[in-house]
């Protein structure tokens, strides 16, 4: 839980900046489609996919791991889920958006 606690703080310094005076109080929705400004719209989705899950209110079916929720209410997953592969999923999406970050603001595009 702690993996996708730093994710969504990074996505929050993304969108707000380091202002730890006043935090966000942006929905989990929102603040994508804040942050996909600087991520790009492929690693917007794959966060997307593990952290939260989508309706796909045409077919009235839900898709995506909701990780963020499973794992912060304790439902709809058991003991045997967290696992080796779980924390990979999870170190895979902070690890692509830190990285996202870094290339960004560390080392930017010179044109």
């Amino acid at each position: 839980m702690n993996i996708l606690t730093m994710t969504e703080k990074l996505l929050r310094v993304i969108v707000d900046g380091d202002n730890s005076e006043k935090p966000s109080d942006l929905k989990l929705q929102k603040l994508f489609e804040e942050a996909g400004k600087v991520l790009g719209g492929n690693l917007l989705k794959n966060l997307s996919f593990f952290v939260s899950h989508m309706d796909n209110s045409e077919n009235r079916c839900k898709f995506g791991c909701d990780y963020r929720n499973k794992l912060a209410h304790w439902t709809d997953i058991h003991i045997d889920n967290v696992n080796n592969v779980l924390v990979g999923e999870l170190l895979f999406v902070f690890e692509s958006v830190f990285n996202s970050v870094l290339l960004k603001y560390e080392y930017p595009v010179r044109v």
